[in-house]
């Protein structure tokens, strides 16, 4: 992707053949902005004219004031035939090096307290885990207060929020759920049908609760309207379900930390299906799905990030950079880039997918534990310090980056074959993600016959 700032935009016009086109008069490149009201900006550009070859180059300046999605229309004027022109989509984003991280920690007022994992509730309040005991930590963010909700159990690990707000949560060592009232401010807990070890949940677009029983090999659905429980085995032996995330079809995609695989249940037909990659995937225990519907999963002792294409079942892996590191939970920044707790070490890890890049960020407090994160409505990235005792913020914001960002003849140069066939270009394109919407659209539909 482009970057915030200056950037230089170079086009090439020739023919399949990589020819120069006789009758090309001249080229224009415009820039707008539709989603902040910008209207297209003419950029100034120069021509230059490969004596060899006689192809022309165009190339111009553009200065991207911040980060977003911005579009360039590009028009090639012709003497003998109509004028051709095509727009395209680019991002803008900041460099990871072009991120400015200011952190602040809040303390827990109880210091028996060992908060764990953080809910963002998509209004005003961060709800947090505390695993010494049976305790729901709130934080409501307009004002920085802390207050806590005990019941009748445990601990608390996991949490999710279902679609009327209640935020439910694990009581793993009491083989127990159960879930708050945020209005009432009421918890009540439910037992589970066997005995088990229960480790994640997650809510599917019917309200039902999912629970991942990681000794039984098995997920059970909790129905909120009946009370019932059914059980589901996971096809493969000593699979050990871990993790837990809905994607957009509202199935429920689970990690084999015993494995080294993942799967998803398709909540209509309690069809499983499983995925292994030719890839190493080391304890996943860890998933997250990604505005672009990628879904990421954690290898927590293989020091890598797993990054799967649900459309195409492909695999790609991204390793850790520091060995001590053990990649946990994640979350995404406005940006799109990655951010994973890593609790061995006091650093939170950032992993930017479109430039192929990772950094790290410092945790201020040493032995802090950081295992889990979440993102709030203002795009600040939240996480939660167990051994420290903290609930920590990242507010982040962009240097821009005034140096000229050039754009390779293989990678970003454009050839008139694209601008005298936008519709044929642009419609391979959208066969393409018709093709992986219809696989999808082909699953929901065999699901309902």
């Amino acid at each position: 992707p482009f970057s915030s700032g200056q950037n230089t935009i170079s086009v090439i016009v020739s023919d399949f053949n990589g020819n120069s086109l006789s009758d090309i008069d001249d080229l224009k490149i415009k820039v707008s902005n539709p989603q902040r009201n910008i209207a297209p900006i003419e950029i100034p550009i120069t021509s230059i004219q490969d004596e060899k070859t006689s192809i022309v180059q165009y190339e111009g300046d553009v200065t991207f004031g911040f980060s977003g999605n911005w579009q360039v229309e590009i028009e090639a004027q012709r003497t003998q035939t109509v004028n051709e022109a095509i727009i395209l989509d680019l991002i803008v984003k900041p460099k990871l090096t072009q991120l400015k991280t200011e952190i602040t920690e809040y303390q827990f007022p109880s210091v028996d307290s060992a908060p764990l994992y953080p809910l963002f509730d998509g209004k005003n309040t961060i709800w947090i885990s505390d695993p010494s005991k049976p305790r729901l930590w709130k934080f409501t963010l307009d004002d920085k207060k802390f207050s806590s909700f005990e019941f009748e159990g445990l601990t608390s690990i996991v949490l999710t929020q279902d679609n009327d707000g209640n935020i439910w949560f694990t009581d793993t060592p009491n083989n127990k759920i159960g879930f708050l009232n945020p209005e009432t401010e009421q918890i009540q807990t439910i037992s589970l049908p066997i005995e088990a070890i229960p480790i994640s949940l997650q809510v599917d677009f019917e309200n039902n609760i999912w629970v991942s029983l990681v000794d039984k090999n098995m997920l059970i659905k909790y129905d909120q309207n009946s009370g019932n429980f059914e059980e589901y085995t996971i096809p493969t032996a000593e699979g050990g379900p871990f993790a837990l995330s809905r994607d957009s079809l509202g199935d429920i995609w689970f990690t084999e930390s015993n494995a080294s695989k993942i799967g998803v249940i398709n909540t209509k037909t309690g069809k499983i299906k499983e995925f292994t990659s030719d890839l190493p995937i080391e304890s996943p225990e860890a998933l997250y799905f990604d505005r672009e519907g990628m879904l990421w999963v954690s290898a927590h002792t293989g020091l890598a990030l797993i990054k799967f294409n649900p459309g195409l079942e492909t695999f790609e892996r991204i390793e850790i950079s520091d060995p001590k590191a053990l990649p946990f939970g994640m979350t995404e920044d406005r940006y799109g880039n990655i951010w994973f707790a890593q609790h061995t070490t006091d650093k939170i890890g950032v992993y930017d997918p479109h430039n192929d890049n990772l950094i790290e960020v410092q945790v201020p407090t040493e032995t802090s534990f950081v295992q889990f994160l979440t993102s709030d409505d203002k795009d600040n990235i939240w996480f939660v310090e167990q051994q420290g005792n903290k609930l920590g913020m990242i507010k982040i914001s962009e240097t821009p980056n005034l140096g000229v960002m050039q754009l390779q003849t293989q990678k970003s140069e454009l050839k008139y074959v694209e601008l005298v066939s936008p519709l044929i270009a642009m419609g391979i394109i959208a066969a393409s993600l018709f093709f992986v919407k219809s696989v999808r659209d082909k699953r929901r539909i065999d699901s309902l016959i």
